[in-house]
């Protein structure tokens, strides 16, 4: 009866420590896979127009459309680099703030769409994500 006894709790001790492992394994993996969907969120966001996330997340698989009379621009400031190394960065900061700004009255007045600001890049788009006038 002993022996018994003691062969049962050493098996129910071993399935107690099996399950316990699994149980942190699985903890584990739902943290990893959380983080995992934070990033990729963030980088979608930060990579792709808010209309096209809007259909991806509503199951649209096929949300690759056709602009025929769309125009896209990315300014890029020549000699940021320079400028960013001789110069303090407030100044740097305020300079990109009052062109950016300007950049931003501009495609209020003509409907055309901010994408991102990159650095001292502007991209935006015309014709594609909002209805003309």
């Amino acid at each position: 009866v002993n022996i018994l006894g003691t062969f049962t709790t050493f098996e129910l001790i071993s399935e107690m420590r099996y399950n316990f492992w699994h149980a942190n394994l699985l903890k584990e993996a739902l943290m990893v896979s959380r983080l995992v969907r934070r990033r990729m969120h963030r980088l979608m966001t930060n990579t792709l127009p808010e209309p096209i996330l809007a259909a991806l997340g509503g199951g649209d698989t096929a949300c690759v459309r056709v602009y025929p009379g769309t125009t896209v621009l990315q300014a890029d400031m020549v000699g940021f680099t320079k400028l960013s190394a001789t110069h303090p960065p407030q100044r740097v900061l305020g300079l990109l703030s009052d062109i950016f700004e300007d950049f931003d009255r501009l495609c209020e007045t003509h409907r055309v769409d901010k994408v991102k600001t990159i650095g001292d890049a502007y991209i935006v788009c015309a014709g594609a994500l909002k209805e003309p006038r």
